[in-house]
């Protein structure tokens, strides 16, 4: 009688062991699941974030160029027609850049 018992019980935690296993199994699934996602999200977004800074570095480097030009055209004299007109259209092409 005492064998049987313990059988029965043993049987029984096995059992029990196994569905947790089975539970467990199934939570870290979901998790690994989630957190693949978040992963997707967070490389979305840090490729969004490298694209704007890309274009911002861009952006100012633009702008240091331009503000270089207009610094050399304002200190062009009356006589320096022909480099004015050299720094105008580097502007305008400079500002219609894509």
């Amino acid at each position: 009688k005492f064998d049987v018992i313990v059988k029965t019980i043993s049987e029984k935690l096995d059992s029990e062991i196994a569905n947790s296993k089975d539970t467990l199994v199934n939570v870290l699934r979901k998790l690994d699941e989630q957190f693949g996602k978040v992963a997707e999200v967070i490389t979305s977004h840090s490729k969004v974030i490298n694209s704007l800074s890309q274009a911002g570095q861009r952006d100012n480097k633009k702008l240091l160029k331009l503000i270089s030009l207009y610094s050399e055209l304002s200190a062009c004299g009356v006589m320096d027609g022909k480099r004015k007109e050299n720094l105008r259209s580097e502007i305008i092409d400079l500002i219609n850049e894509k």
